[in-house]
């Protein structure tokens, strides 16, 4: 059952988007992050868990892509609600993904002790590199981790992950954790276009060689023209290599074709 909970948040997450409120901002999203922390500054665990309750809501709910230090801030405070909520390792993974994103912070002692433990916990996530996965890139639109275009996702730390549309509008916002499985989506088919694309290829220089085949063979043929022996040989191989040349091709885009079906979707 344990198992099946992240995979329950994203569906929950997405179905939680068609009621979305309209024009939610990073803004507000900022502001309620800043509730949040001057709560847990002032020990208000009710306000602290009100406001990043709020944030959490909204987050699927943002109408633009998030800048990195928006998302940054949001990782802290998560990180300092799963500490409260005693989710060390989920603690760990937000406070490194804002560590990955904002090198430079420290929590002022307003918000955490000079002694705080999460201090420890934020130098460790800045001293291990992130790293990431190449993902395939999406048929429509684009994939953004934490602000950044491109299908590169942190796969040791927590990411805001953004999808967005042709037009460049947003089409769902999701806060994953390492063990979460990134929603799916409609990918470009690499091996698939890699081999359209030899087919294209191996069809144009078929077609390319099939004209100039033709071309020598028309120029053998034309008796009107005063050829020489040496010039009728020459144009006679060049009609035999041109149509070599073409079958060869023909057959190679064929073969492309044909792999291209036999690998389907990849």
């Amino acid at each position: 059952m344990l198992r099946l909970l992240p995979t329950l948040a994203l569906v929950l997450a997405t179905s939680a988007r068609a009621a979305c409120p309209d024009g939610v901002t990073g803004a507000a999203i900022d502001q309620l992050l800043e509730t949040a922390e001057r709560s847990y500054g002032e020990l208000d665990t009710d306000g602290f868990f009100m406001a990043s309750d709020q944030a959490r809501l909204l987050i699927p709910c943002v109408s633009a892509v998030l800048p990195t230090r928006l998302a940054a801030r949001y990782h802290r405070v998560e990180g300092l609600r799963r500490f409260t909520a005693n989710d060390q390792r989920g603690s760990e993974w937000a406070l490194s993904g804002a560590a990955g994103l904002e090198p430079d912070y420290v929590f002022p002692t307003e918000l955490l002790p000079a002694n705080h433990r999460l201090r420890e916990t934020y130098l460790n996530g800045l001293q291990v590199p992130t790293r990431f996965e190449r993902l395939r890139p999406p048929a429509d639109g684009d994939m953004v981790f934490d602000g950044v275009h491109g299908p590169a996702r942190p796969v040791d730390r927590a990411t805001i992950y953004q999808r967005t549309s042709g037009d460049g509008a947003v089409s769902g916002t999701w806060y994953l954790m390492p063990d979460n499985q990134l929603p799916p989506y409609a990918g470009v088919p690499r091996a698939r276009n890699r081999l359209f694309a030899g087919a294209a290829a191996s069809g144009g220089a078929a077609g390319l060689t099939a004209l100039l085949g033709d071309s020598a063979r028309r120029r053998f043929d034309d008796r009107g023209q005063d050829h020489t022996l040496d010039e009728l040989k020459s144009l006679r191989t060049q009609t035999q290599v041109y149509g070599g040349l073409t079958g060869v091709f023909s057959t190679a885009a064929v073969g492309f074709v044909a792999g291209a079906f036999a690998v389907g979707d990849k």
